[in-house]
């Protein structure tokens, strides 16, 4: 017992020693509501004018969750609204309408890729013990007769509780996807099942609680290779991690 008791004094005390004790911090999921949900309903009329079936309000909310709810109008607003007794309450608004996110310059155009629009993913990131991020993403596309790809970028803003928000990173690789044809006659399709060659990319976000005033976050990269004429099970998969503090390459 005195051995357990000097081993969690130690952790306290040196923070690389408690990082390994913390618990691993999961992004919160968000789930969108159509507009036929009876929240949608009652929500979107006190916050934007078109509210019928084709609504471009978005509405989201922890899952299976009615106490929280995010609203995103087109103008990038971001409103957290509570359920309250009677009702719905705004709590906090953020308009990003004026955000010039890190990736959208022509600089970062190659390959002939065209520069596509911004959207918000459905997830809250933790920051710290009360702050959270939002993460906006900015997509690069390009299709043609024998394939397609995009190319997603992620910068993590954080909403501060006043109403202003800060960006804690910028100009991450969030997501990507290339699939190239390699059959090109009936004799190639009648021979071969997977019939082109396929590279995608994911990002895994997780954070801990080191006691430090932020939050570590730490990042995985996962790229997926599926050569043309090989089974599923013959995908190769990279992965590649690091970590990092928000605003740490802000800093000086």
């Amino acid at each position: 017992m005195r051995t357990i008791t000097n081993l969690l004094l130690l952790a306290c005390a040196h923070p690389a020693l408690a990082a390994l004790s913390s618990p691993v911090i999961e992004p919160l999921a968000l789930e969108k509501l159509p507009a036929s949900n009876e929240h949608f309903a009652a929500i979107c009329p006190a916050i934007f004018d078109d509210c019928g079936p084709e609504s471009p309000l978005i509405l989201w909310r922890k899952a299976h969750d009615n106490s929280l709810f995010y609203a995103v109008t087109p103008q990038f607003e971001v409103k957290k609204i509570r359920s309250v007794a009677g009702g719905f309450q705004q709590e906090t608004s953020w308009s990003l309408a004026q955000y010039r996110h890190s990736n959208t310059d022509d600089a970062y155009q190659h390959d002939g890729l065209t520069k596509g629009g911004l959207t918000l993913f459905p997830a809250i990131y933790p920051v710290s013990k009360t702050q959270q991020a939002i993460a906006l993403i900015h997509n690069w596309s390009s299709a043609y007769a024998s394939g397609e790809r995009e190319e997603n970028y992620a910068d993590f803003i954080v909403l501060e509780a006043d109403g202003t928000w800060r960006t804690a990173f910028s100009n991450l690789p969030f997501s990507s996807a290339e699939k190239i044809k390699a059959c090109f006659t009936e004799r190639d399709f009648a021979r071969h099942t997977h019939c082109h060659d396929e590279k995608w990319r994911t990002l895994k976000v997780t954070m801990q609680d080191t006691g430090a005033e932020y939050y570590t976050w730490s990042f995985t990269i996962k790229t997926f290779h599926w050569p043309s004429f090989t089974a599923k099970s013959d995908i190769r998969i990279d992965t590649w991690s690091y970590s990092k503090v928000p605003f740490a390459d802000q800093a000086g």
